[in-house]
């Protein structure tokens, strides 16, 4: 769009018909201010087999169901802090500069600790 690669869009979950297929169909993407890319329309594609998209139920790090508040678009995990994913990212956003500002403590630097069991608690 515009000479722009875009690598992230938003799905409106609520667009998705049920029973409906999504994987390999064609999408219109419209672009939404100098950054985000938002899904417009999904064009089903019959030529190829097509794989029913379904909402994920349960978290695919720590196994917690997945809940979704009234009125919102995501889906949640319900694991809380026992959620690896959770606290990696937690930790990794309290180091980062909107944070503590630690320099060098990255995502991956955060995830090491955490799955060797150095850090178990935030």
């Amino acid at each position: 769009i515009s000479g722009k690669t875009i690598s992230t869009v938003k799905l409106d979950l609520n667009k998705i018909p049920n029973n409906s297929s999504i994987i390999n169909d064609f999408v219109i993407i419209q672009l939404s201010g100098d950054v985000s890319s938002t899904v417009v329309e999904i064009i089903p594609d019959n030529t190829k087999c097509n794989t029913p998209y379904t909402t994920p139920t349960h978290c695919p790090y720590c196994g917690s169901k997945l809940i979704q508040k009234p009125n919102k678009q995501k889906i949640y995990c319900s694991g809380g802090m026992s959620c690896t994913e959770q606290l990696i990212n937690s930790i990794t956003y309290f180091c980062s500069k909107y944070g503590m500002n630690i320099d060098g403590l990255d995502y991956n630097i955060i995830k090491r600790l955490v799955i060797s069991g150095k850090v178990k608690k935030f």
